[in-house]
């Protein structure tokens, strides 16, 4: 997702499974590195260089509670029947490709505002955000002198357990 990623892999037998990349809360489009659970595995923190931090590298504490890093596949909220899925893409304007700065509603089959994210300008625009999968979803930008948008889409999930990721890129154009 960025330059440096959080990942697991479990010891079965002796061979480390193949890693997967945790996703997001714990990874984000920035660097993190130094994942830290915390012994109830209710938080996490890790180290990042978001943008927003007062340093070089900021700690961050995540909550775990729908992300259970112990189960041999933590991407799987044990609450629901689905698993996360990530959606990411960009942002740019239509003239030129210039990455802008906007926030992404995200709303559910049912109208309600399940989420929402903001892309990047210092990383070209990048946008993501981890859903359950299997769902469809409806995406809303309103930017100021730009045209609202509005698309519809089904966000799959993986079925061999990595982690599933949907690009979805959208273009603005100018009123």
């Amino acid at each position: 997702m960025g330059s440096y990623d959080i990942f697991k892999t479990v010891n079965e037998n002796g061979k480390w499974t193949k890693p997967f990349n945790l996703g997001y809360p714990i990874n984000t489009t920035s660097s993190e590195t130094s994942f830290i659970l915390t012994t109830d595995t209710k938080n996490a923190y890790v180290a990042s260089d978001r943008p927003g931090g007062l340093g070089e590298r900021d700690i961050y504490k995540i909550d775990m509670s729908h992300y259970r890093i112990l189960q041999k596949d933590p991407t799987v909220d044990v609450n629901a029947t689905h698993g996360f899925s990530i959606l990411k893409g960009t942002v740019v304007s239509s003239e030129g490709a210039a990455a802008l700065a906007a926030e992404l509603n995200i709303f559910d089959e049912s109208g309600q505002k399940v989420g929402n994210t903001f892309s990047n300008v210092e990383a070209g625009g990048d946008y993501f955000i981890t859903l359950p999968g299997n769902k469809k979803y409806t995406v809303k930008i309103d930017l100021k002198d730009y045209k609202p948008i509005e698309e519809t889409f089904l966000l799959a999930t993986s079925k061999d357990g990595t982690t599933y990721t949907q690009a979805r890129n959208f273009i603005l154009y100018k009123k």
